[in-house]
């Protein structure tokens, strides 16, 4: 991945945070995302899991 993929993953992160924090849902969009970037699906949803583990 390039620089400008990691910045975007860094920016939708803070993004999908603030979302999470106020409404949930956030996986709506980092799903998407990570897809959009080149991640297989199983791989997104396997990442987007362990993402919500740390928030429990």
């Amino acid at each position: 991945m390039g620089t400008w993929q990691y910045l975007l993953l860094a920016v939708v992160g803070v993004l999908v945070g603030i979302v999470n924090v106020m409404a949930g849902g956030g996986s709506f969009l980092t799903i998407p995302l990570m897809i959009f970037l080149g991640l297989s699906p199983a791989a997104a949803n396997g990442t987007n899991r362990v993402a919500l583990l740390a928030q429990n």
